[in-house]
């Protein structure tokens, strides 16, 4: 499914509900070939993939964050296993 949001010609906006395997850039190729111009993609975002979405995203302090906090577990429980 592709949704238009906006057309500022050169500049199209649109949405595209897809399934892995989709090659979206190519899309935008396909797009210009019908209209006989040319077309690229100048910016892409994935929003959701499977049952995830953008707003269940880490920034990446955030998950840079988690990351220490499992390798500290991770040393500590190796720490008491040498302990024991």
């Amino acid at each position: 499914m592709t949704d238009i949001d906006h057309v500022q010609l050169p500049t199209v906006h649109f949405r595209v509900v897809c399934t892995t395997g989709t090659y979206i850039r190519t899309l935008a190729n396909d797009f210009g070939a019908h209209l006989q111009t040319g077309g690229y993609l100048s910016s892409l975002r994935r929003t959701r993939i499977g049952e995830f979405t953008v707003d269940q995203a880490l920034s990446i302090e955030q998950f840079e964050k988690k990351i220490k906090a499992m390798k500290e577990a991770f040393h500590r429980n190796q720490g008491e296993q040498h302990a024991q």
